[in-house]
């Protein structure tokens, strides 16, 4: 039993109040996964934020059960089928699994974009049951005169890099003739290994410069100067992680992002009990869009940085096919709420919160780092 004191003031939060201001929170849920997936389409890359929730808005779910087919090779289809939760199996004609589709995974979108074309591959629910975020043509038509006029503002079909490439999702486009190896996603996690096992190329430049969501940039110092911020340098000072913590004491609560990579999700020490945030990324979308470099500086950086004002990095982990990321939990809110509650903070509350931000960017500069992405959020 909770009893406040005299002097409490209690705010509630029912399910009514939050379905009023957001709407069913499933709903919302949904449609930021579904956002998250299309940001992290290359072929959509010239989308402005108000065309990605138009796009969202034309998703409809579509629900599948084990061995039912979700598109058959040959058949004329022209919608995009983005994986919700379950498993879907891509196929080879022989009938063997040329990859697995799990959750943000994606399939069929040249038949969106060029309409009316043949698929390349037989997809099947893989588990027991599986559901799909489907864009149809006809959505697409509602919100941008027309799947065509899509493809031609975007530029997708001249612009993507794998538009004849993989079959599948993991960050993968549509290809128009079946596959005669396994897709590109499947091959990509053994390639992103290989990547991170090399030892890093000569850094270009004099400090690592951190931009959105902690990811590194090009780094490290150029032609026997100064190194701090390189990446050989962060990797000497950086701080050991926690070996006590093995992925598999982790139980996840929450999804709490989705992002180009991979998702973030809330999750509980089995024997503790203590939050951590773990981010996963997949190998095959790193590989895909070239970023295994900014991963490498990523970690860097986050190991390097023991601040009281910044993000701690706890332990990673990885697998065939997935890198993960482990941080301290820090469920305090944004500055940007406390803005659009308040409208404006009193000074001293200003004052603190500002030497918080510059005791922080301090240390990052310390150690040749340069924060790229600075915003109230």
């Amino acid at each position: 039993m909770v009893v406040p004191s005299p002097a409490a003031t209690v705010l509630r939060l029912d399910r009514y109040g939050v379905t009023q201001l957001l709407g069913p929170l499933q709903e919302l849920l949904d449609r930021n996964m579904v956002v998250g997936v299309l940001r992290g389409i290359p072929a959509f890359a010239k989308l402005v934020d108000a065309e990605f929730t138009k796009l969202a808005a034309c998703c409809v779910v579509s629900t599948y059960t084990k061995g039912a087919a979700v598109v058959g090779r040959g058949s004329i289809h022209s919608s995009l089928f983005i994986v919700r939760d379950g498993k879907l199996s891509v196929l080879r004609p022989s009938g063997e699994v040329a990859a697995v589709l799990s959750s943000g995974d994606y399939v069929g979108l040249e038949q969106l974009l060029r309409s009316h074309e043949h698929a390349p591959a037989t997809v099947v629910c893989a588990s027991d049951r599986a559901a799909c975020f489907v864009i149809s043509p006809a959505r697409v038509a509602a919100a941008f005169g027309s799947a065509t006029a899509l493809a031609a503002y975007v530029g997708a079909i001249a612009t993507s890099p794998h538009g004849s490439g993989s079959p599948h999702g993991g960050g993968g486009s549509g290809s128009s003739s079946p596959p005669a190896a396994p897709p590109a996603a499947v091959t990509a996690a053994a390639a992103a290994a290989a990547a991170a096992a090399k030892p890093a190329a000569a850094p270009h430049s004099t400090a690592a410069s951190g931009g959105s969501g902690g990811g590194g940039g090009g780094g490290g110092g150029s032609g026997g100067g100064d190194l701090t911020g390189s990446l050989p340098y962060l990797r000497s000072v950086a701080h050991p992680m926690d070996t006590s913590i093995a992925l598999a004491d982790l139980e996840r609560v929450v999804t709490v992002g989705v992002g180009t990579f991979g998702r973030v999700f809330l999750t509980r020490h089995r024997t503790t009990g203590t939050l951590y945030a773990l981010k996963e990324l997949k190998k095959a979308t790193i590989v895909r869009l070239n970023q295994q470099r900014n991963v490498q500086y990523e970690r860097a950086v986050m190991a390097a940085v023991r601040h009281p004002f910044l993000l701690r990095l706890v332990a990673t982990y990885q697998d065939d096919a997935k890198l993960y990321m482990l941080t301290e939990y820090i469920h305090g809110g944004e500055l940007f709420n406390l803005l659009g509650q308040y409208e404006k903070l009193e000074s001293p509350h200003a004052a603190f919160y500002a030497a918080c931000v510059l005791s922080g960017l301090a240390h990052l500069h310390k150690i040749g780092i340069v924060y790229r992405d600075l915003k109230v959020r």
